[in-house]
């Protein structure tokens, strides 16, 4: 089995790069807006957080060569990184300000699904697994209404996480999102309670191959001043 990838990249930021500190993050920790040129190794970070999510277990190249520079280049969503002291990647957000265009996006890609479809054809598990997950049941406990927006993606570094920058990178997100209501998924315990910390009220579950996601949403009112 080969070794996790290690994320080790530093960045130098260039004048107007950078984007916010926040008084809460650790010295010399900064937010910014997420460029192309970071697609590898946020794909890197996004196998090594999040190795059992349907993307990650087609592989690093699908992540670096077909979803991440498609992803950074929609304008359906915003990505969001947290640098270290040291400018190394410790975190990324991606809030898609339109939920649906950008879902439409990835299908209308030709190259991006071929090179997903090649990739399920060589794993009928994982192929079975994603048929079931779009016969997904939806079950709600409160009524959701319009939720335009939504928070596809949050990870942190591992080394990188219990010092509150998470929050930080995703209150900035909200922010910089707008006056919309956001949606996010998760099967976690504790991924959902870390929600909950920032606002978001569960509303339901998703049952997906016998895994319950929890549907949470935030309304803009939730939203504390910066």
């Amino acid at each position: 089995m080969s070794a996790k990838p290690r994320v080790v990249t530093r960045h130098v930021l260039r004048p107007g790069h950078a984007v916010a500190s926040g008084s809460a993050l650790p010295p010399g920790w900064r937010i910014a807006r997420a460029t192309p040129a970071l697609a590898g190794e946020l794909a890197a970070l996004h196998l090594a957080a999040m190795p059992d999510d349907l993307l990650p277990r087609l592989g690093l190249s699908l992540l670096a060569r077909h979803f991440w520079p498609r992803l950074l280049i929609s304008p359906y969503c915003d990505t969001w990184i947290l640098l270290d002291a040291e400018r190394r990647l410790a975190g990324f957000c991606v809030m898609a300000c339109q939920r649906l265009p950008l879902r439409l996006g990835f299908y209308a890609d030709a190259a991006f699904c071929a090179a997903m479809l090649a990739r399920l054809l060589c794993r009928p598990l994982i192929l079975l697994h994603s048929l079931t997950v779009l016969a997904a049941p939806l079950r709600l406990q409160k009524p959701i209404g319009q939720v335009p927006a939504e928070l596809v993606l949050l990870a942190m570094r591992e080394d990188s996480r219990g010092q509150g920058g998470g929050q930080i990178l995703l209150q900035h997100a909200l922010r910089e999102l707008g006056p919309v209501a956001c949606l996010v998924k998760t099967a976690s315990a504790d991924a959902s309670r870390f929600y909950q910390r920032a606002g978001f009220v569960c509303c339901g579950r998703e049952l997906r191959n016998n895994r319950s996601l929890h549907l949470l949403v935030r309304r803009w009112s939730t939203l504390p001043s910066a």
